[in-house]
């Protein structure tokens, strides 16, 4: 038998456009396919002005003599790519370790000995702009201190490169800040863009495993992959808040938060890997109630120092602001 199909043409049914052929009722399935959920929606606008800080020796991955394998991985969406620095620890006595980009766009991983920048350990991507401005990338640098080699990989797929040692031995140990948002903590390199769920891992991080935490472009429940996060800060709604003085960023893994510097509440927007934010309110003035809705989501609105004014009184000690979020 055959089974015949309509469609619709300028919002009107049109007449039967196709037919199947042997096919009846029972071929009908139903579909397997999933709509994939961003763990988060949200990310930190950096704005090459702001960063996050901890001062401390979790970070501190050799003591001089060795090294341990570690891994970053971050989200960025930059604004420019001249000399940005998402991660780095030590001073400029006691350098540590630096991810980032360099001159006009070169990606790269280094690594330092203790009190001095001559002996480095790098690894340079051979393009020199290896990411897109306006993009959400994944990034990851991955050092196997037992072979006392760095990859890089970006949106999970192997970086090509150089890896150079110049005299690298250890790194040192010593209470260092570890910054994520500049070059360690001189002042300088600051990111010009957004970042998103940061994380280290205390291991080196395979092609594979690269490839899962990618996810196609979507952010995810670390959690669940075989290679286990030693921090992790998702920079969400949801773990990022102030707490009366700074805003905190919070490690959902180990509790090792890290304190803002020239960022406010405001600096947490709608804006993450596979969740671009569909409406942008700025300086509304209205009269009655303004609604944001978005597709396949019953709570579609989130506000973050904005009042309701629906009653037209200026700012009502009782605003009625709401905070809701997707489920």
């Amino acid at each position: 038998m055959s089974l015949n199909f309509d469609s619709l043409v300028n919002n009107n049914v049109s007449t039967k456009n196709g037919g199947s052929i042997g096919m009846n009722t029972g071929n009908i399935v139903q579909s397997n396919i999933s709509r994939k959920v961003p763990y988060s929606s949200y990310s930190i606008n950096l704005d090459a002005t702001g960063f996050f800080e901890y001062t401390g020796t979790a970070f501190e991955f050799g003591d001089g003599t060795n090294d341990i394998s570690f891994s970053i991985s971050t989200w960025v969406k930059l604004d420019d790519l001249i000399s940005n620095t998402w991660v780095s620890c030590g001073t400029n006595t006691a350098r540590r370790y630096r991810l980032g980009t360099r001159g006009s766009g070169v990606l790269t991983f280094e690594l330092y000995n203790q009190n001095t920048s001559s002996g480095i350990l790098k690894f340079d991507s051979t393009s020199t702009t290896p990411l897109t401005t306006g993009v959400w990338h994944n990034v990851i640098g991955s050092y196997d201190a037992n072979n006392v080699t760095l990859k890089l990989f970006i949106d999970g797929q192997e970086v090509v490169g150089t890896l150079t040692n110049s005299g690298y031995t250890a790194m040192g140990i010593g209470s260092n800040k570890m910054n994520f948002g500049r070059f360690f903590s001189n002042g300088t390199n600051y990111t010009d863009g957004y970042i998103s769920n940061f994380c280290f891992y205390k291991e080196t991080i395979s092609n594979q495993e690269a490839l899962k935490i990618y996810n196609n472009g979507i952010t995810q429940d670390l959690n669940s992959l075989l290679a286990k996060p030693y921090t992790w800060w998702p920079l969400d709604e949801n773990s990022t808040y102030f707490n009366g003085s700074v805003l905190v960023a919070r490690d959902i893994i180990s509790g090792i938060d890290s304190t803002a510097v020239n960022l406010v509440q405001s600096d947490i927007e709608g804006n993450a890997p596979g969740s671009e934010g569909n409406v942008n309110a700025t300086t509304y003035s209205m009269a009655n109630n303004f609604i944001a809705q978005s597709q396949n989501s019953n709570k579609n609105a989130y506000s973050i120092n904005m009042a309701d004014y629906a009653d037209g009184v200026a700012n009502p000690a009782n605003s009625g602001r709401s905070t809701d979020t997707p489920s």
